[in-house]
C-alpha cells in the first residue's frame, strides 16, 4: 500500500497527491508546495527513520529526468524552502529534515511519521469553503470539524457586531455638532 496522506507527529496531514501541508488542529488554509519539494518530502519520510537520503537520489526522484540540469543550490533551495513551510505549519523552530554535510538529508527520526488510511466524502456535504474533500477517520475528528465549524460561525457574528459597533460609532460622532 502506498498510503496519499502521511500525519507528522499527530499534528499535521502532508498530501502526496495535492503536495499539501495541513494543521490537523486549527482552522487554517493548507500550505502548497511545490512538485520538487513535495517530491523530497515524499522521499525523506517514506525512507527508515534517520536514514540518509543521498544528493543524487533526491535529484532524481524529485527532479526525475532534469537531474542534469539541477544545481545544488537549486536542491538545497528546495530543502530551505520545505524546511520554512514546515516550520511555518508547525509553528515551530524544530528541525524535521536534518542535514549530513557532503551525503545528503535525512528526517529526524524523533519526529513521528505515519500513513492514514481515510474514507473520502463528496465535497457537497461539507460546510467549510476551502475543503475539497472532507477526510474522516473517527467519529473523534468528527466532532472536532463540528466544533470548528461552530467556532468559525461564532467569528463570523463577533466581526459584524464589530463593524455593526464601528458604524454606530462613525455616525454618533457625524450627529455630534460643535458647541461653543
Amino acid at each position: 500500500m502506498n498510503p496519499h496522506i502521511y500525519r507528522i507527529n499527530n499534528e499535521v496531514d502532508f498530501n502526496i497527491t495535492e503536495r499539501t501541508l495541513c494543521r490537523c488542529d486549527m482552522y487554517l488554509p493548507s500550505a502548497l508546495l511545490t512538485k520538487p519539494a513535495s517530491k523530497c518530502l515524499e522521499l525523506l519520510i517514506t525512507k527508515k527513520p534517520g536514514e540518509i537520503v543521498k544528493h543524487n537520489e533526491l535529484y532524481d526522484f524529485a527532479w526525475e529526468k532534469r537531474t542534469k540540469e539541477t544545481s545544488p543550490n537549486t536542491l538545497y533551495q528546495t530543502i530551505f524552502q520545505t524546511r520554512r513551510i514546515i516550520s511555518t505549519t508547525f509553528n515551530t523552530k524544530e528541525q524535521f529534515i536534518l542535514t549530513l554535510p557532503r551525503e545528503g538529508f535525512y528526517f529526524n527520526p524523533a519526529v513521528t511519521v505515519e500513513p492514514l488510511k481515510y474514507k473520502a466524502k463528496h465535497p457537497d456535504n461539507c460546510h467549510t469553503r476551502t475543503l475539497k474533500v472532507a477526510l474522516h477517520t473517527t467519529n473523534h475528528e468528527s466532532e472536532i470539524h463540528a466544533r470548528l465549524n461552530a467556532l468559525h460561525q461564532i467569528l463570523l457574528d463577533v466581526c459584524d457586531k464589530i463593524n455593526f459597533i464601528e458604524k454606530l460609532a462613525r455616525t454618533g460622532h457625524e450627529n455630534k455638532t460643535p458647541t461653543g
